[in-house]
């Protein structure tokens, strides 16, 4: 068995980005299972003072493009970005962590769990740390103000899965993390615009889990975007790492996974391809 995603990150409302994959898309004939955005659907402020009108906008703009994705692949899966609004993390942190594998699409999995084939879960973590550059601060994050406040919801998802006795995961099962922000140090979200002054803007935490022996177990990828001049992949131990860069720029992926019978886990990585439209302007 197979599962071919669509990956995409980092829209900022770009709607002719959107219109231009789904004519390349329909234009193939390429098979598709599953759709993952993995955040910055709009292209919001990050602010937590908008007013009711501001976020409701901000909210239309994020259902606009995830329900045109809807019209390439049924099955959606999101997770909202910095530039997404508060009620969109909100809705997912309010309601149970774990999605029915057939539930309404598209679906918000903030802080959410389900199962998209056999023996393999979903995970999602939306939002944004701080960027920090030779110790300093260079941008704010959202809506996470610091690592801890993060860090504390990386654990509230990770820990029943990976950690505690009560873990639903099965030997053999496999696991996508889809996250708006990468591990620490990664390839795919340390920036080195600069040589000199690299930018760390992934979560130190969600690294430090990954390299664990339970996640390395079970955890085949860790998907993610917001580091816009990162782009690529990266191994830590078992675990395959994937950027593919801003789809406001053109960028997308496309993975398929196999699934081995015999094996633990049963699901592994069997391709990766990085595309890049054409420029609109």
């Amino acid at each position: 068995m197979e599962l071919v995603i669509l990956h995409v990150t980092d829209i900022h409302n770009a709607l002719e980005r959107v219109e231009q994959l789904k004519s390349w898309l329909a234009s193939g004939n390429h098979k598709l299972d599953v759709v993952l955005i993995s955040g910055d659907i709009a292209n919001a402020p990050m602010d937590w003072n908008l007013t009711a009108e501001q976020e409701e906008q901000y909210q239309k703009d994020l259902q606009v493009v995830v329900d045109s994705f809807t019209s390439v692949k049924s099955r959606v899966y999101f997770i909202p970005g910095n530039h997404d609004v508060l009620p969109v993390f909100k809705v997912g942190e309010d309601s149970p962590p774990l999605v029915p594998s057939n539930p309404p699409f598209p679906c918000n999995m903030h802080m959410k769990r389900t199962t998209i084939a056999p023996n393999l879960h979903l995970l999602g973590l939306g939002g944004s740390v701080p960027g920090y550059q030779g110790g300093e601060m260079i941008w704010e994050g959202f809506p996470y103000r610091n690592y801890s406040e993060m860090d504390s919801d990386v654990h509230k998802l990770l820990d029943p899965v990976f950690f505690e006795d009560t873990s639903c995961l099965a030997a053999n099962d496999a696991v996508i993390l889809m996250t708006h922000v990468g591990p620490a140090e990664s390839d795919t979200s340390y920036i080195r615009e600069d040589p000199q002054k690299p930018i760390v803007s992934g979560n130190k935490e969600l690294m430090k889990l990954i390299a664990t022996e339970k996640m390395q177990r079970h955890c085949v990828l860790n998907i993610h975007g917001h580091s816009h001049f990162s782009p690529g992949q990266c191994v830590v131990g078992k675990t395959r790492i994937l950027n593919p860069g801003p789809l406001q720029d053109g960028c997308y992926g496309l993975y398929t996974l196999r699934q081995r019978a015999g094996h633990s886990p049963s699901w592994e990585v069997a391709s990766v391809c990085f595309h890049t439209l054409p420029s609109t302007s």
